[in-house]
């Protein structure tokens, strides 16, 4: 039976976070609290009389005493129920759903015993707005309940070590157990409860964030909850004061230990995918630290060791799972140091540098000298990080069925050779180094020069012009021309162009002298410039020939003043060799010491001595001696009729024979 009423008054005492340092703070006052990194949000504690049907509800949105008036997502929630009774009673949460039972002790008084329930919860993304402890079963047994929220906590293991229990009669002053936990910042939670016929008030000089409350009834019923911030060791709390000290009273206790969440561990794996600008950062989170990364990426930078220039990072829910961070405008062909991060509400955890060298960039500034017929030489830029250079090459103006023709080429050029002449050849490099290619130039065609023609040959050769014939150079034809180049004189040297433009194998070279020695070669020329020149050869102009068929006129006998052709007897010029300009020229007529001389009209002693190729026009030889022109042009093989017309003198000095030489005068036109 019941002998009276005790009050037992414990006190809790508890670390928390203050302004983001660690900070010693004093509740009550001088009671040292120590910044973790788990942080109070706060509690309530209320209770009631005994009932078979009602609860205790506890809010969690009209928290006090912490950093906060509500509980949140990621939040621990401590529950504690306890009831004063004459039996063992089944107590515990009964709603909401989702509650772990830790710990139910009993403890069995003379004449007032103590159930004890401690229960928790991990908070969801709709945190809950209230929890109830279920009633006693009896309405003589006084109910009690205290809440305590916490945040920042292991959500994996949230309890650093398994908790402690302790029961005890005698008296109505718990004495929670001794723990000891082994992670830095562990927060100590001390419950205790104990029955009485006269509750009272727990106090503690020892713990903080004390919450405490007393129900009434037959039964009373106290229930304390109260924080240590754990450094090192193992923590005994003091036993609460306060309450009652009957001899027919007992109490229960629980000692917990809530572990952080810390920093996530993470590792890092090879970088893949790695191209000139972009790769991908592979890590792992190897341990959650107790709470899901909010947060992971990969830094980097181009030298090796913290702190990083560049810091990408992807937010998500990340638990213990493998992570890849894509890493742009890295600098092509250069050695990139990084490490794989995430962050979570506790820190941020780092994995260990890793390296690996970006491709390349692709090849810039392609062009070309030193272009022949057959070689020419491929420049290019110089690309950051390549170690070498391959070359491709396809036949054809915009061409794309390329081959590779190149590699390992340490220069930035390369020198092609074995090509055909005024051919187009299309190229395109990439760089190398240990990571693999580049992307690839942009192409670059080059037509090759000509070839060389063949030796020149002639053909057409006369006393003024001649033809010059070649063969063309191999390989293609179109778009060439050929320049022609000519010097006077036998292996003559100085040579100067005479023509250019030329699309036929041939040139008719005209304005020759006859008789002389020509020498010529060729070259052929495209769109990059001229080929090589041919061998040189020579030929010489036709010398003109002429004959002369009926080459002796006779008058007869001839009155004075009279004029006479020769009709009949005309002679035959034939160019043998030509073509040929004609020219005509005559002496005075003579017999022994007797002269005719020419004039324009006839007279005494003189003569009208005309000429004519066709017998209708007639000209005058007016100057002994003196050249007329007879024709010109006269082509090769061609024949001209020479018409004489003889005006007798008026008077004569002699009546003898006389006679006068015509001489025909042949030149090259």
């Amino acid at each position: 039976m019941k002998i009276g009423k005790f009050f037992l008054i414990f006190l809790i005492v508890l670390g928390w976070i203050f302004s983001g340092w660690p900070q010693i703070f004093s509740f009550p006052p001088g009671v040292p609290k120590a910044y973790a990194a788990l942080s109070y949000v706060g509690g309530v504690a209320v209770s009631r009389t005994g009932s078979t049907t009602q609860g205790q509800e506890l809010s969690l949105t009209g928290l006090t005493g912490g950093s906060g008036s509500s509980a949140a997502a990621g939040d621990i929630v401590i529950v504690a129920c306890s009831t004063g009774s004459t039996a063992d009673r089944a107590i515990g949460v009964s709603t909401p759903t989702g509650y772990t039972e830790l710990n139910e002790p009993y403890a069995n008084g003379s004449s007032y015993d103590t159930n004890l329930s401690v229960n928790w919860k991990i908070m969801g993304s709709t945190p809950d707005a209230s929890v109830t402890c279920g009633p006693s079963g009896s309405t003589a047994d006084a109910l009690s309940a205290v809440a305590y929220v916490w945040r920042g906590i292991d959500q994996i293991t949230p309890f650093d070590v398994a908790f402690t229990t302790n029961t005890g009669t005698g008296t109505g002053q718990p004495t929670p157990p001794a723990i000891t936990p082994s992670t830095a910042g562990t927060i100590v939670i001390a419950i205790g409860a104990s029955a009485a016929l006269t509750g009272a008030v727990y106090t503690t000089a020892t713990l903080s964030n004390f919450k405490t409350t007393t129900g009434s009834d037959t039964n009373d019923s106290m229930l304390g909850m109260g924080s240590f911030a754990w450094s090192s060791g193992t923590y005994t709390p003091a036993q609460f004061g306060g309450g009652t000290t009957g001899a027919t009273e007992s109490w229960a206790a629980d000692t917990l230990a809530l572990r952080p969440a810390v920093a996530p561990t993470v590792s890092t794996q090879a970088a893949t995918l790695k191209e000139a600008t972009t790769a991908t950062c592979n890590g792992t989170i190897d341990a959650t630290g107790g709470v899901n990364s909010t947060n992971a990426g990969c830094e980097w930078d181009i030298d090796s060791g913290a702190p990083y220039a560049n810091n990408p990072s992807t937010a998500g829910d990340y638990g213990a799972v493998p992570f890849t961070q894509p890493l742009t405008s890295l600098p092509s062909g250069t050695t990139i140091y990084a490490r794989a991060f995430a962050t979570n509400s506790a820190g941020t955890g780092y994995g260990g540098e890793t390296s690996f060298l970006t491709k390349p960039g692709a090849p810039t500034g392609l062009n070309f000298t030193s272009v022949t017929a057959t070689t020419s030489r491929l420049n290019w830029s110089s690309v950051t990080g390549a170690a070498s250079y391959k070359v491709e090459r396809c036949t054809g103006t915009g061409c794309s069925s390329y081959s590779e023709v190149a590699t390992g080429v340490t220069n930035i050029y390369w020198d092609d050779s074995g090509r055909t002449g005024n051919t187009i050849y299309r190229y395109q490099v990439r760089a190398t180094n240990a990571t693999g290619d580049s992307a690839y130039s942009s192409g670059a065609e080059q037509l090759m020069l000509p070839d060389v023609p063949g030796t020149p040959t002639f053909s057409n050769i006369l006393t003024n012009s001649l033809r010059v014939n070649w063969t063309a150079p191999t390989g293609p034809t179109g778009g060439l021309s050929y320049k022609v180049e000519r010097c006077t004189g036998t292996l003559c040297s100085d040579f100067g162009q005479i023509t250019s433009g030329e699309t036929n194998t041939y040139y008719d070279n005209t304005g020759l002298n006859s008789g002389i020695i020509y020498r010529y070669k060729i070259r052929a020329t495209n769109g990059t410039g001229d080929g090589n020149y041919s061998n040189a050869d020579e030929t010489t102009t036709a010398v003109v020939t002429i004959s002369i068929d009926d080459y002796l006129v006779a008058f007869g006998f001839k009155a004075l003043a009279t004029t006479t052709k020769n009709i009949g007897d005309v002679p035959i010029i034939t160019v043998t060799s030509g073509p040929a300009n004609l020219n005509v020229k005559s002496t005075n007529f003579t017999s022994g010491g007797y002269t005719w001389t020419l004039d324009t009209t006839n007279g005494i002693n003189k003569v009208l001595w005309e000429f004519s190729k066709d017998d209708s026009a007639y000209s005058t030889f007016a100057v002994a001696g003196t050249e007329y022109t007879f024709d010109t042009n006269v082509p090769d093989d061609g024949t001209r009729d020479l018409y004489l017309r003889l005006t007798m003198p008026t008077e004569t000095s002699s009546y003898n024979q006389y006679s006068a030489a015509i001489t025909v005068v042949a030149t090259a036109p």
